[in-house]
């Protein structure tokens, strides 16, 4: 029973990363309901979210610009900043990553929440030249220790470029997000933090998540999504407070 409920969390989890991002709060909370540590709930969610996020770029991938310098910044400065961040989450004890996941997780939350709000303000001014490739390493940084409500802020990274077309910022994101948690997924692998009984079921749903909500998004309204997501944050905060605390 526990492992089908992890490959429903998977499946809602991939579907809502298709559509608006957020699928990590799905994930998290059900991991560590099935006895797994923070760190390892933490390493094991990202790989199962890695599988959604691959189908539904696979499903965009002719979105994204050819020969772009933006996505090429974005993927390199992401993927150096993600095993910088994985490697962080390695050597924090436990201990002391189980104390900080609820703030985290509220603060994913709020940076979800805020989102529309920061895209719109900061695609009303020009930056600077080297803020891009400075957001974009504390992007990878940031998805590689925890990546909750990393899509929002990709988007919103976005927003601060020449890049204006809505479907494209959501592709160049799939994208961005899927190199930058493979890159960290190997790093946790290898430091033996991903339980694989539970990541496995959990990444099957959301391998199958990802094609759905990549296929038939037009059919579900984004907003509809994002309110689903907010209450999901607000719950798991309030979740990981109380386990925690």
């Amino acid at each position: 029973m526990q492992y089908v409920f992890l490959v429903f969390t998977g499946l809602l989890a991939g579907m809502v990363n298709s559509i608006a991002g957020g699928g990590i709060f799905l994930v998290l909370p059900a991991l560590i309901m099935a006895g797994l540590t923070g760190k390892q709930a933490n390493a094991s969610g990202s790989f199962a979210v890695w599988a959604g996020q691959a189908t539904s770029y696979y499903e965009n991938r002719t979105l994204i610009p050819k020969k772009s310098q933006l996505v090429r910044q974005l993927i390199w400065l992401g993927l150096a900043g993600s095993v910088a961040g994985a490697l962080l989450l390695v050597y924090t004890p436990n201990i002391n990553f189980e104390h900080a996941l609820p703030y985290l997780n509220a603060a994913a939350t709020l940076i979800f929440i805020l989102g529309p709000w920061f895209k719109k303000q900061r695609s009303q001014k020009k930056l600077p030249w080297f803020v891009f490739p400075l957001f974009c390493l504390a992007v990878g940084i940031y998805g590689g220790y925890f990546g909750g409500g990393l899509g929002m802020i990709m988007l919103a990274v976005l927003s601060t470029t020449a890049m204006r077309d809505v479907k494209q910022q959501n592709a160049v994101k799939l994208y961005s997000a899927t190199v930058i948690n493979f890159s960290c997924v190997v790093v946790l692998a290898f430091a033996q933090l991903i339980v694989w009984r539970y990541a496995l079921p959990a990444a099957a749903g959301a391998l199958a998540g990802g094609y759905i909500g990549a296929r038939y998004s037009k059919r579900v309204t984004s907003q509809h999504i994002r309110y689903l997501v907010i209450l999901i944050g607000l719950v798991t905060t309030v979740y990981l407070f109380a386990r925690f605390y």
